[in-house]
């Protein structure tokens, strides 16, 4: 079949002609390639006769492209291989704006996508233009089928020849997003519902590729793109869900105003299939002048010129200095000794203002850095300084990071520090304060290092506040517990017979026990949700997991627990059901293990317990090994039962069967008196070591047996594997108290 181009045009769709199939579904459906694969080509619209023309928009995405790919397959009786589900969930994601993976964007396939595309132009409905660009995409495409299991980022194409350009156009984009930053305009924001200040970016035809995700990575809250012949595009984070969809309003009312018919033809784009995240120009582009615009949407997010704030006297500060704690993977950042680059280039923002250059001190002394600035602290409430940190070391090092207060005249009387988002122990050492320690990885590439700091006095405080860094090596034990519950008994797609009673009691209960008996074997418990219910969404899973992976170290554990409804799809995939799932939209809604898994590699194990129906399937040997390479990670799976049976739920227990089990083990004690046999109260007495340790071993074997007594006749069989090549079985859970 041959791979057209068509413009888009304002008003209803065209209608395929004969022998077309036009790459578009339903109103406000965007992930396409999952529409195909659920419901197969026929879900796309389809002219008279047979299928010979696949007609795409004329400045396709990952998504178009990867669904006319699909359907080609599908309409020429070919089976599309098992990655093809991974690669859709991909492309959907890449299309709402989502980060992906822990690689570099330069190295994604996102990224190798765009450099493709870059090299045809603009518009590939010139005939010859799309032609050649249909050529190269089939290359991709075809790399794509064969690779087997959808790779996520640009490894598998790393030796390819057919990519060599492509990457070599990646391998100078960040440079070229710095050069797009110093033509554009840097803004300080107020979004609604955002918070007080925010750095915001204007850019203007910008020739970075993935200006999208460096610009995330800044941060900058608000991105404001003008490509050039009136078309803008503004968007936020979408993992913030901070809505525009006030400001698409106020621009069409501005189109209106200049000219109704045509505003009416062709309005501006609302992002309501992107949860109102972005706001575009009409598709003829806007009416209105640069001018026009701009005054719109400066009034509108109360923006600002963030070099004008810059010139005060003494600079208006909140600190909050961190990078994301990242302890990550063992012995490439306990290399012995640190290797020094030239010199930290360190900038700043001050309750999310961007500072001009010369505002930061920076020293270094025989193996450790300090960057200081002067702040102005708010009365009453946490001032927020991050320190960008570039080049600080030539390559991955694990540090040591702390803060000093020290005041400019006055007293700063009670002081609250969090690094990184931990509160920390704060010392007064005369009228200077120092915070407790806290372990980052400095990376050669820009590390965000946030501070928050709090005093009790009436009136603002002047005070130089402090981030120091040295080396180090992380001790062997005592780490932190890092735990997420997610309970959903009541779903808003699902009939009434099919809501649950206990779940999300489930995830509170076992939240509690975890935390409550994680804080006699841990330096600190983290605790994430728990999630239940209206906030189990789809969305709000997977971000709160990407968090709780964020870069642990290996005295570090990760516990993960779902207690709801499991699905297996028709690819044999397991899927937990978020509140929000949709049987029709299975791909889109289901949280996958294949959207999460990477946050779950790291150097510390992982506990993942799933009280669902057919959680089995986590279990699989084939799946577990899919989804982490041999010593990519550690991770112990512990499900509710095999995967073809279900997982019972009864109101003698208040609980699932599994998670009254784990109760049961971690307390101590036994909730109901079973009465079938094997008796398994006599082993709760022996599941704590003689300091009251309980290990994972222990928990999962008191679990699986007392499952067997709980439910009778072999109905529900729990079970227990792991990944890794570790000792899962000494890895301690809690202790008694």
């Amino acid at each position: 079949m041959q791979l057209v181009f068509c413009k888009a045009q304002a008003g209803p769709p065209p209608a395929p002609g004969p022998g077309e199939v036009h790459v578009r579904g339903p109103s406000g459906q965007r992930a396409l390639a999952s529409l195909v694969l659920e419901q197969g080509a026929e879900a796309l619209p389809c002219g008279p006769g047979a299928p010979q023309l696949l007609v795409v928009c004329a400045d396709p995405t990952l998504d178009d492209l990867l669904a006319a790919t699909f359907a080609e397959q599908l309409l020429a009786g070919r089976e599309l291989p098992p990655g093809a589900v991974e690669l859709a969930r991909y492309a959907a994601l890449v299309r709402e704006g989502l980060a992906l993976g822990d690689g570099p964007p330069e190295q994604s396939l996102e990224g190798l996508f765009l450099a493709m595309r870059n090299g045809f132009g603009a518009d590939l409905s010139d005939a010859v233009v799309g032609a050649r660009f249909a050529e190269r995409w089939s290359r991709l495409a075809r790399l794509l089928l064969q690779a087997g299991e959808g790779p996520l980022d640009g490894a598998p194409f790393a030796a390819d020849t057919e990519l060599a350009r492509e990457r070599a156009f990646l391998k100078d984009d960040r440079k070229l997003f710095q050069q797009d930053v110093e033509r554009g305009e840097e803004w300080m924001v107020r979004l609604p519902d955002g918070p007080p200040r925010a750095a915001g970016l204007l850019l203007r035809a910008p020739k970075s590729l993935l200006f999208k995700h460096w610009a995330r990575r800044a941060p900058y809250l608000f991105l404001a793109v003008d490509r050039g012949g009136g078309q803008w595009v503004f968007s936020t984070d979408p993992v913030q869900r901070l809505s525009l969809r006030p400001l698409a309003e106020a621009l069409q009312q501005g189109e209106r105003d200049r000219d109704a018919t045509r505003a009416s033809a062709d309005p501006w784009f609302d992002g309501a299939p992107f949860c109102h995240t972005l706001v575009a120009a009409p598709h003829g582009g806007t009416a209105l002048a640069e001018k026009e615009v701009l005054r719109i949407v400066r009034r509108w997010a109360h923006a600002r010129p963030a070099r004008r704030l810059a010139r005060r006297g003494l600079l208006l500060a909140g600190v909050a200095f961190g990078a994301l704690l990242a302890l990550v993977l063992g012995a490439k950042f306990l290399s012995p000794g640190p290797v020094p680059a030239a010199g930290p280039a360190v900038s700043a923002l001050v309750d999310g203002q961007p500072l001009p250059r010369g505002s930061v001190l920076d020293d270094h002394q025989e193996g450790w850095w300090s960057t200081q600035l002067d702040v102005e602290l708010a009365p009453r409430r946490a001032t927020e300084v991050v320190f960008l940190a570039k080049h600080v070391y030539a390559r991955d090092q694990l540090a040591r990071v702390w803060v000093t207060v020290t005041p400019r005249g006055g007293e700063l009387g009670k002081l609250a520090l969090e690094v990184n988002g931990r509160a920390v122990e704060v010392k007064a050492r005369g009228d200077e304060r120092e915070s407790g320690e806290v372990d980052v990885v400095f990376r050669a590439e820009e590390n965000p290092i946030r501070i928050a700091v709090k005093h009790d006095r009436d009136g603002p405080q002047f005070a130089t506040v402090r981030a120091n860094w040295r080396p180090h090596v992380a001790p062997a034990g005592g780490g932190s517990l890092y735990v997420l519950c997610v309970g959903v008994s009541k779903y808003k797609h699902l009939p009434s017979e099919k809501q649950l009673q206990f779940a999300a009691d489930d995830a509170r209960a076992l939240m509690e026990a975890l935390k409550r008996h994680g804080r006699g074997a841990f330096k600190e418990v983290c605790a994430y949700g728990p999630l239940l219910n209206e906030e189990a969404t789809h969305e709000n899973i997977l971000t709160a997991i990407q968090a709780l992976g964020e870069n642990r170290r290996a005295d570090d554990l990760i516990v993960v627990t779902f207690a709801g409804h499991g699905e297996i799809d028709r690819n044999d995939d397991f899927l937990f059901c978020p509140y929000n799932y949709d049987a029709k939209k299975q791909l889109a809604t289901g949280v996958y293990w294949g959207l999460f898994q990477g946050s779950l590699r790291q150097a510390c194990p992982a506990w993942l317990v799933m009280d669902t129906c057919h959680a089995g399937a986590i279990t699989r040997p084939m799946t577990a090994a899919r989804a982490l390479a041999p010593g990519a990670g550690k991770l112990v799976m512990t499900a509710a039962c095999l995967s073809r049976q279900s997982a019972l739920e009864h109101a003698r227990w208040g609980h699932g069967a599994l998670t009254l089990a784990l109760l049961e083990a971690l307390e101590g004690k036994q909730r109901e008196v079973p009465g079938k046999s094997p008796n398994t109260e006599h082993l709760l007495a022996r599941l704590a070591g003689k300091d009251g340790s309980l290990h994972l071993r222990d928990l999962a074997y008191y679990a699986e047996r007392r499952v067997e007594e709980l439910t009778g006749d072999g109905k529900q069989t729990a079970l227990t594997n792991h990944v890794g090549d570790f000792a899962w079985g000494k890895v301690r859970v809690g202790k008694r108290r």
